[in-house]
């Protein structure tokens, strides 16, 4: 997704020739960058900007710049222009975060800072960025991200705030710590000396040094008055009796002097300036539109050569505004004195805006011209907005301010605005909305005549199908799989074949829905279904969620490596498109970093969750950052760092925000599993009351994943106080579990039940049973090379997988799992693998046995009597459960005993 950035915000002021350089202030900003911030704040008209633009004139230091307006409030806005200013030194910094800012849910901005500062932290030379008229802003996100910017800036930064009033940032702090440069009115107002080469050399006048001094007084320094008055008198015969005629406040004196300005113009002139002054920006081609005259480029050219307070926003001298002071006065008088006509002009700005494809701006100025019939118009052709880099909040706030008369005689803008709603979980109102958007399809449906005014005829065409996939999209939201089920199957008998977005938005809903229903195999087919839509539009977004969709079904179904082939190629579509500035779901860092944990290889799966947080930036679902924090958890939990694998669990619980896909691994429920590994039972029960969990509980996939947590700790209340009634309860808790769980194909999660009854019937000290329940376990696991699972249960585990060993069954794998039950042996021999390993001298017979001596053979060749050999051998036989010699030997050999 391209975002369109107003280019004109991010232009470096140039100083104007034979501007008077105010060296004493340049040497102090100077002296303050070894600081992080220059605040310069002063009411309007003190030469702030002016100031800056000369500083910067004269450094060398590469500078971003941003003028601020009152529109970059939206701290979606605020951030893209932020990010834009920063390209102009660094061309490709933050290109990710600007996506993922108009996300259908974007992130807040300060989760933003922390990738911002690090790419940042990347630039290797000094650079300024500046901030111009911050006072307009009034969001205290902005406050707190920029706050969060200061403490943690690089050193190679240096931040200029230009400000009417001091913003809401921690000033005495940084003052305290010396990191603050102040600039105040009283800092900024003219010297005598400044004042007079001001008036006579950059304004062109020649007053005497009495009047210069006069004028100084009574404007007090203030630049902007000095200017006023120097326009005043520019033409004047007697510029004494002009300085003699007034005094006052800044107010006073900014009425006076515009006055003044005013009245020396021409009609024309002045008509023009009144004309233009509803415009944020202009243009020559702007300017015609507007005034309905040809002179728009020589009329910018004249006030600019007159001095006649018009900023430059571009080097080609394209586009300007008028200083604000001066376009505040402007647009007093226009509507006062046009009234009527201002309506017409801003009507003539939207018509412009929306025939130069500046939609946002067309939709602004039909609001301001009160035309709210055409800017409905306007809004309804804006949807789907994403598509055209309006993001729903936005959007919201425009049919706001239509009347509910004009809005719900338009069934298309009903449904735009209900997608809207949904998009920002407003639920309940969507479903209003929707209803109104059902109600007028009825009435459509009965008759041929009817008063539903319809501007976007492409969208009403789809309107069926596409408030059928809103309907899905809201049950889903709401977490009523029935109902998703149900609407997602109406929205795709609606939907024609070839409407490839909507189809694959409402099979992937229906997939979810499905998922989280625990219909796997439908889930499956619908989410692939789903990837196919998307390809045929080279949706790159929705194919790389989809195939993590399909990976993580995968994982419950016990295919590991199966779902890792899905998660690489996630990945790989991923990659392919990082070049387009794509947003992008990263999920599959969660999965990659989760299935090498499962197979123990901690250092790959932590760097896969490290590469994961780096690409943060691109994500566009909430629950990336919680999972990641997740995984983390767990890695380091399995590298024995309890403290940090607790606190990354409380920062995932805090980071949860519950989404589209199940949560089959809740946070809370894992904090309880960490609890109980460290033997805080206390803390887990409390948990487990609160969650209402019972072992009667009816059995859902939703709750699957705590109602084992909940077996879990069955099994730890058992081992501390036995309870053979509570035992045999617990045994039936997880057979129902286990049943359920195969009987809706979710072999990962079978595995893990028949651990757990496995070391049920340990605790029981049913051994037969135990190692019955884990030989079928090993059968599930061994394919896929499943190891955390058997080595996080740790000595029982350890102690029944060497039982097992006994038995013949899954040798190889068995031994590979005790070797990583057991690390820190790596010299270790297969012997000591056994319960009980074989002794010196039984080795020595055992490996004469397999060499073919007999009995009185093993005697002679050991000194030992006959006896004695019978006696080792038996033992042989005992420790490795065989009943014969020949079989000792082969399981000897199995066990890597024997070479």
């Amino acid at each position: 997704m391209s975002t369109q950035i107003l280019a004109t915000k991010l232009y470096i002021p140039v100083p104007r020739p034979g501007s008077v350089v105010r060296s004493r202030l340049i040497d102090r900003l100077n002296m303050g960058l070894h600081g992080k911030l220059a605040l310069i704040s002063a009411p309007a008209g003190f030469g702030k900007t002016t100031l800056v633009t000369e500083w910067i004139a004269s450094d060398e230091r590469k500078t971003a710049w941003l003028s601020l307006d009152d529109s970059d409030s939206d701290p979606v806005r605020f951030m893209t222009h932020f990010i834009a200013a920063l390209q102009t030194i660094k061309p490709l910094i933050g290109t990710e975060l600007i996506e993922q800012l108009y996300s259908p849910q974007p992130p807040s901005i300060n989760s933003l800072m922390t990738p911002l500062l690090n790419e940042l932290a990347m630039i290797p030379h000094e650079f300024v960025l500046v901030l111009d008229d911050y006072h307009v802003l009034d969001n205290t996100e902005i406050d707190s991200a920029l706050t969060f910017l200061i403490d943690n800036q690089p050193q190679q930064m240096y931040l200029v705030i230009t400000t009417r009033e001091d913003p809401r940032l921690p000033l005495a702090r940084l003052r305290v710590r010396g990191q603050l440069s102040e600039f105040r009115a009283a800092d900024l107002r003219f010297t005598s000396d400044e004042a007079a080469a001001f008036l006579n050399r950059a304004m062109g006048l020649s007053l005497s040094p009495e009047d210069v001094a006069a004028l100084e007084k009574r404007t007090e320094g203030w630049i902007a008055g000095l200017q006023l008055a120097a326009i005043s008198m520019q033409g004047q015969t007697n510029p004494h009796q002009f300085v003699e005629s007034f005094t006052g406040s800044h107010r006073f004196i900014v009425d006076y002097l515009i006055e003044e300005v005013l009245n020396h113009q021409p009609d024309a002139v002045r008509k023009f300036l009144f004309q233009t002054s509803i415009l944020d920006r202009m243009s020559a081609p702007l300017c015609d539109a507007i005034t309905g005259r040809s002179d728009g480029h020589a009329m910018l050219e004249q006030l600019e050569r007159a001095n006649m307070l018009i900023v430059p926003l571009d080097d080609q001298r394209q586009w300007y505004r008028y200083h604000h002071l001066f376009a505040d006065v402007l647009k007093t008088h226009a509507r006062k004195d046009y009234s009527e006509e201002i309506f017409l002009w801003f009507s003539r700005a939207s018509q412009w805006h929306e025939e130069n494809g500046l939609r946002s701006d067309a939709v602004q100025y039909a609001l301001a011209a009160n035309d709210f019939e055409q800017a409905a118009n306007l809004i309804e052709l804006s949807w789907p907005f994403i598509a055209q880099n309006i993001r729903p909040p936005e959007f919201l706030r425009w049919v706001e301010k239509l009347s509910d008369e004009i809005v719900e005689a338009r069934p298309v803008l009903l449904a735009a605005y209900a997608w809207a709603l949904l998009d920002t979980r407003n639920l309940d109102a969507a479903d209003l909305y929707l209803k109104k958007v059902e109600n007028w399809l009825k009435i459509m449906d009965v008759q041929a005549h009817h008063e539903a005014i319809i501007v976007n005829k492409v969208q009403f065409k789809l309107l069926a199908g596409t408030t059928a996939a809103a309907r899905t999209y809201l049950a889903l939201t709401r977490q009523d799989n029935k109902q998703t089920i149900y609407h997602a199957q109406r929205a795709l008998t609606l939907l024609a074949h070839d409407q490839h977005y909507w189809i694959g938005l409402t099979s992937l809903f229906l997939g979810l829905a499905q998922w989280a229903d625990s219909d796997l195999d439908d889930a499956y087919d619908a989410v692939t279904d789903s990837i196919e839509h998307f390809q045929a539009i080279d949706n790159l977004y929705f194919q790389v969620y989809g195939t993590v969709v399909l990976a993580e079904i995968h994982v419950l179904q016990g295919k590991l490596r199966q779902a890792h082939d899905r998660y690489h190629a996630a990945r790989q579509l991923a990659q392919s498109a990082a070049s387009h500035t794509i947003p992008m779901s990263i999920s599959f860092y969660v999965g990659l970093g989760a299935l090498y944990l499962e197979w123990n290889d901690l250092e790959a799966a932590e760097q896969h969750i490290h590469t994961g947080t780096k690409a943060l930036s691109r994500s566009l679902i909430g629950f990336d950052a919680y999972r990641l924090s997740i995984v983390l958890a767990q890695v380091r939990l399995a590298a024995g760092q309890h403290d940090d694998a607790m606190s990354l669990l409380a920062e995932a619980a805090e980071d949860f925000k519950p989404g589209a896909a199940p949560n089959i691994s809740p946070p809370e429920s894992l904090k309880a599993r960490f609890l109980l590994k460290q033997g805080r039972l206390d803390a887990v029960l409390d948990w487990i009351q609160k969650q209402g969990l019972s072992t009667k509980d009816v059995l859902h996939f939703s709750d699957e994943f705590d109602h084992i947590t909940l077996a879990r700790v069955k099994l730890a209340q058992y081992q501390q106080q036995p309870n053979e009634h509570g035992l045999e309860h617990l045994l039936d808790f997880l057979e129902r579990l286990r049943q359920t769980a195969s009987d809706g194909g979710r072999a990962g999660r079978v595995l893990e039940i028949l651990i757990l009854q496995a070391l049920a019937y340990a605790a029981k000290d049913d051994t037969d049973s135990a190692l019955e329940h884990l030989n079928r376990a090993l059968a599930i696991a061994e394919a896929e090379g499943y190891i955390r699972i058997f080595v996080d249960e740790g000595e029982t585990m350890q102690t029944l997988l060497a039982r097992c060993l006994l038995h013949g069954k899954h040798v190889a794998y068995v031994k590979k799992l005790l070797d990583h039950l057991q690390p820190h042996s790596d010299n270790q021999s297969p012997n000591q693998l056994l319960i009980e390993p074989l002794s010196e001298r039984e080795l020595d017979v055992l490996n004469l046995m397999a060499n073919g001596h007999t009995n009185q053979a093993i005697a002679d060749e050991l000194f030992i009597a006959l006896s004695t050999v019978k006696k080792h051998i038996n033992n042989i036989y005992g420790k490795l459960n065989v009943p014969n010699r020949t079989q000792a030997i082969n399981r000897a050999r199995d066990l890597g005993i024997l070479s």
